[in-house]
């Protein structure tokens, strides 16, 4: 059976992951948006870009539907349908950090 909305949770919030979401709003799926950097869930939250890509207006058209829920804690993924993960893996940034709030879910 479809369902017509997805919860969809998205694991960072740059160059791909911010355009990801806007993506899956624009088809009306609700989205759970994760980012540590708390710089970014605060201009987010004041429905500012820190993007050039993207516009102030581009932000706040995300946010317009009620259905992008951002932050930082990784608690609201328990209620995604799927998890994209979106941020680059670097030699110091260790993979199994990356992962040990997902193996909690």
């Amino acid at each position: 059976m479809k369902k017509d909305k997805y919860k969809i949770g998205i694991i960072g919030l740059g160059y791909v992951g911010l355009p990801l979401a806007q993506l899956f709003l624009k088809q009306k799926h609700i989205v759970y948006g994760i980012d540590i950097d708390v710089e970014k869930i605060n201009k987010l939250k004041l429905k500012k870009s820190y993007l050039s890509d993207f516009t102030d207006k581009d932000i706040e058209e995300m946010f317009a539907a009620g259905d992008f829920h951002i932050g930082s804690s990784f608690a609201g993924l328990s209620q995604a349908d799927a998890i994209i993960i979106c941020f680059k893996f670097t030699f110091f940034f260790p993979i199994r950090t990356c992962f040990r709030h997902i193996e909690i879910l």
